[in-house]
């Protein structure tokens, strides 16, 4: 066996979690990098001739403006990866923040939704703009009855993250879920919402027949 084949079999078994890990950082090099070649010709002017204290500097100088202008989550997390939340339990940097979201998760797995919603409330508090916690608030805050809240945290993920399939597929049910709560509430009506129950019935038939 050659050592070509050898090497294309390790990777071949390499968990997908640490592929995505190992993309992750080289997309935050990348990024450093970016920001370090816009310095480069600046700290030469000022420098000199680059030593390896400078390239340090320039490196440091480098992290800081990245952490500044695109913010830790941007700079640290690929473009598929928002954070550390949406990874596994088991790959997740072991931070009290990353642990909350997954308490959640296993929550929402024992479908106790109340709980589920006072920890992605927690988790959001240390990360506002993660589409991940975000989506699943909404989600447990949909289980729990409160359908018109869940919309709003919808709406926030899909406007960080717009191609988002988990987001958009939980959205829909909410609005299925929406549209059955008003029939239930035309139903209340009695007589006088009998016309507009039959109307909206046949909406929501025509609309599944045409999938």
């Amino acid at each position: 066996m050659t050592n070509n084949t050898a090497t294309k079999r390790t990777t071949q078994k390499l968990p997908r979690a640490k592929l995505e890990m190992n993309r992750s950082r080289t997309e935050t090099l990348n990024r450093l990098s970016a920001v370090e070649s816009i310095l480069s010709p600046f700290w030469s002017l000022r420098c000199g001739v680059r030593s390896m204290e400078s390239k340090k500097i320039t490196l440091l100088i480098a992290l800081v403006l990245g952490v500044h202008l695109m913010g830790p989550t941007r700079l640290l997390a690929s473009e598929g990866r928002s954070s550390v939340f949406d990874q596994p339990a088991a790959v997740a940097a072991p931070t009290p923040e990353v642990d909350v979201y997954h308490q959640g998760v296993a929550a929402t797995k024992q479908k106790d939704y109340q709980r589920a919603v006072l920890l992605f409330q927690q988790a959001l508090q240390s990360d506002p703009r993660n589409p991940d916690v975000l989506n699943m608030l909404a989600f447990s805050l949909r289980k729990s009855g409160h359908l018109d809240e869940a919309f709003d945290y919808y709406r926030q993920a899909l406007e960080i993250k717009p191609q988002f399939p988990e987001a958009r597929e939980y959205l829909g049910e909410a609005h299925l879920q929406a549209a059955l709560r008003e029939i239930q509430t035309l139903k209340s009506y009695g007589a006088s919402g009998h016309e507009d129950l039959e109307d909206l019935t046949k909406a929501i038939k025509s609309a599944a027949a045409s999938l």
